[in-house]
């Protein structure tokens, strides 16, 4: 009697003969994720300032000024700017921060202020 023809259906050689690669429906397999030596988040390693800044004023109300004069620009004002994931990160803090101590005339959370024009 043969044996079972179990062990040869969990033969992961056998399995990608039998059924190839179809990249109309399959994803193709992921690289691992390449691990950063540099434990530190990215604002702190392209803004220290920043970092450093936000460290001084963390238990203040001043640094929801502070986080917001980051994110919004007033009209004529010229700036390169942040990369959309660090502006995800200090919309997060702002509104942490703001849970805490809200703009002044608000109720709720932080927000960031409107664009005057």
């Amino acid at each position: 009697m043969s044996e079972s023809p179990l062990p040869q259906l969990f033969d992961a050689d056998e399995i990608d003969r039998r059924i190839p690669f179809d990249p109309t429906v399959d994803e193709p397999p992921r690289a691992a994720p390449v691990s950063d030596p540099d434990p530190r988040h990215v604002l702190e390693r392209q803004f220290p300032h920043v970092v450093e800044r936000l460290v001084l004023l963390w238990n203040r109300r001043e640094c929801g000024d502070y986080l917001r004069s980051l994110l919004v620009t007033e009209q004529g004002e010229s700036r390169r700017g942040f990369p959309l994931a660090l502006i995800e990160d200090l919309l997060m803090l702002d509104a942490v921060h703001g849970a805490r101590f809200p703009p002044a005339g608000a109720r709720g959370g932080s927000a960031v202020p409107p664009r005057r024009t």
